[in-house]
């Protein structure tokens, strides 16, 4: 398994009786952790990451998206880019309490003014074809009426109808 994360180490929002197993795990070596990096592609059966420089404040560097790798460079940061590709059967968006809508809308999903994604209710599945929502994301900004006693069922059914296709 592979930890991909933008950040430069797991948030201390993560939940406090999760975040030390996946310190654990990472440190004994059983997740593969991927720092200041982001999924750029999703494949058949692999996906490309992009790792990134973080500038000395500690967040990522964006200048050779602004054409700038050089300048990142003169300051120290190394290449400010580095793509890499991974195997995967599979691949889970986690993004925490609140929804990324930036990333749900690159990825092509319809989101409604609330930022609730267009998904079928029996299915999970968006407007996406095999791209699916669990959990608190499909209430988009209104998270009170997913919560653990009712979103756990999410993933069961999703697998459930992933399984079915194959």
């Amino acid at each position: 398994m592979t930890l991909v994360h933008r950040w430069s180490e797991l948030k201390s929002t993560i939940k406090y009786w999760v975040k030390p197993d996946i310190e654990n795990r990472i440190k004994e070596g059983s997740i593969a952790a991927r720092f200041h990096t982001c999924v750029a592609e999703i494949r058949p059966t692999s996906i490309i990451v992009r790792t990134t420089a973080p500038d000395p404040r500690g967040r990522e560097s964006t200048l050779e998206a602004e054409g700038q790798r050089s300048a990142a460079s003169a300051r120290g940061w190394g290449p400010a880019r580095k793509e890499e590709e991974l195997p995967a059967d599979a691949v889970f968006l986690l993004t925490g309490y609140h929804p990324d809508y930036d990333l749900l809308t690159r990825a092509g999903v319809s989101l409604n003014d609330r930022g609730v994604p267009a998904y079928d209710a029996d299915t999970f599945e968006t407007n996406v074809v095999g791209l699916f929502v669990a959990g608190g994301v499909i209430s988009g900004r209104d998270t009170a009426p997913i919560f653990i006693e009712n979103g756990r069922f999410h993933g069961e059914k999703i697998v459930e109808v992933i399984s079915a296709r194959r």
